[in-house]
């Protein structure tokens, strides 16, 4: 996978059309992005690599701790992300399984689903708010299994309420 990006200057949000026609810089996992406001975006580049061809379920998963967007190369919006462990994955189309390089984008947010305030909502937002690209991989999913986990989260639920 081949992660680069474009930060618009003075808080600007570019739409989509302009946002890719510019220069994109390679970056990575672990990499800061901020400040509080401001939007990133990024060209992912993938391809699915020959051991997870075979698997019935790919996603992939995405996790910097705030909002983004996912559109097609083409520009169309097809998943939004919501970070913190929430909603960080995107079912990847089943026609990508073919050994070849395929482009996506996503725009990312520094801001988290309910503004910017750190862990006390009541508190003014920060201004100076950085966010961690804490994850971006290609995963194969067991259906079987991950439909188990939601059965005990469930049944977990019921009984700590009844």
């Amino acid at each position: 996978m081949k992660l680069s990006v474009y930060s618009p200057p003075n808080l600007e949000r570019p739409p989509f059309e302009d946002a890719i026609r510019n220069e994109f810089e390679p970056t990575s996992v672990g990499t800061l992005f901020g400040p509080s406001w401001s939007t990133h975006w990024f060209q992912i580049v993938l391809t699915v690599p020959e051991a997870l061809r075979h698997k019935d379920h790919l996603e992939f998963h995405w996790d910097a701790n705030n909002e983004g967007l996912i559109y097609t190369e083409d520009g169309l919006p097809v998943q939004g992300l919501t970070g913190s462990g929430e909603r960080t994955n995107w079912i990847l189309p089943r026609t990508w399984k073919d050994g070849l390089e395929h482009t996506f984008y996503l725009e990312m947010a520094c801001n988290g689903m309910f503004g910017n305030a750190d862990s006390d909502t009541i508190q003014p937002p920060d201004p100076a708010r950085y966010f961690k690209l804490r994850l971006a991989e290609i995963v194969a999913v067991n259906l079987e299994a991950r439909a188990l986990q939601m059965d005990f989260w469930i049944i977990g639920g019921m009984c700590s309420s009844l």
